[in-house]
Formats: C-alpha cells, structure tokens, sequence
C-alpha cells in the first residue's frame, strides 16, 4: 500500500515538474471592470512600449497575428501612428491623445498596451531549481543516491539556493471611447532564453485569458 502511495506522489510530481518547465511565463495578477459588459471585442490596437523600437513592433506584430487568428480585427500601432507622431519623452503629456486618434482613426474598439516593470535577480531554494540534464554524481551509486535524497527529504538545506533572471510585464487594456482600464494583468517570465520566448508565452497567456474573461471569442 505505502509502495502504491509513494509511486502515485511521484508520479504527481513528475507530471508538475513537466508542467512547470513547460513554459517560464505565468500570471501574477489581474484585475477586469465587471461594470464593462459590452460583447466580445471585434476590434484592438496593439501597442508594445520599450526603450528600443524594434522590440516593441516586434511584440505588437506578434499579438496582432494572433489576434488575427481569433477573428478579431488587430492593428500595430507601429502601423497607425504617424512618424511625426510617435511616442516620445518629448511628447509624452500628448500620448493619449496620439493614442486615441489613432484608434479612433482605424475605428478600434480598444488599445492593449504593455510594458516593462522590472527586470531583477533573485535567489530561490532548491526545490524551485530546473532539473539538470544528467544525473549528479551522487546519483550514480545506490548508496549514496538513497544517502542523499533521504537527507535532504528530511531536512533540506536552506542555503542551498539558485539565482534566476524574472522579467515583469503588466498588460493593460483600455476602452477607446471613455479611455477608461477595463482590464489589466501581470505576468513574471523565469529565465526567458530571449525576448522572443517572453512575447510568445505572454501571447498565449494573455490570448487563454482574454478567452476567459468573455472579452474575445474562441
């Protein structure tokens, strides 16, 4: 019985362990106006804002693909907003009237617009560390294998530690017409392999969400 009870909890955790490393980017947070009942949008302007331009147009080219895809009509705004108008530290008490008439130009319902938080490193123990691709070599004899997993299950040691790279992004949507937040989310990505890595998990995070939400079809 205790054979059955200890293969079915590894088992458990076998499975989380492979759902977790499946991809580094996950909500944080969310917020949605309940007030804003209106139907599924049919209509939303991308903008993606960060320090170098091609990693925003990158980000907006991405999401509108995507939307796209889910048969709700998506603009960049890379696209939409004149040169002599772009969003600048210059110009920044006129960004949500060049926002704004953009939208309203390309009769877009909503904006969705990310950005940066933070970037940190930070320590985490060693049960949050990703698996090594081979066996330590304390794997390899029986004896020490059970010496060492059985001493650390029982009292594991808490300096033992990993440092990873969190990258932290907050999505925000808002109605054209009032201009008001009507939903907005955070997300945190673990040691993203790139910029690209972070866009396509935040893509699909957001999409499932949205879905959730009732703010876009399936």
């Amino acid at each position: 019985m205790k054979q059955k009870i200890f293969s079915a909890t590894m088992l458990t955790l076998m499975i989380l362990s492979l759902a977790a490393c499946a991809t580094s980017t996950s909500l944080t947070g969310l917020w949605k106006d309940n007030k804003f009942n209106e139907k599924p949008l049919d209509s939303i302007m991308v903008l993606g804002i960060a320090k170098k331009s091609d990693v925003g147009q990158r980000f907006e080219n991405l999401f509108v693909d995507a939307f796209q895809k889910k048969g709700v009509t998506s603009v960049a705004a890379h696209k939409i907003i004149p040169e002599s108008r772009q969003l600048t530290k210059e110009n920044i008490k006129e960004h949500k009237e060049i926002i704004r008439e953009a939208a309203d130009a390309n009769h877009l319902r909503v904006v969705l617009i990310t950005h940066l938080i933070r970037v940190t490193e930070e320590e985490d123990d060693l049960k949050a560390q990703k698996f090594d691709p081979e066996p330590s070599s304390s794997y390899h004899d029986m004896g020490t294998y059970s010496i060492f997993v059985y001493r650390d299950m029982r009292s594991p040691d808490p300096t033992r530690s990993v440092t990873r790279q969190y990258v932290r992004l907050r999505t925000q949507l808002y109605d054209t017409a009032s201009e008001k937040l009507i939903w907005s989310v955070s997300s945190q990505s673990i040691d993203p392999d790139s910029v690209d890595t972070i866009f396509r998990e935040l893509l699909d995070v957001i999409i499932n969400q949205l879905m959730a939400d009732g703010f876009i079809g399936s």
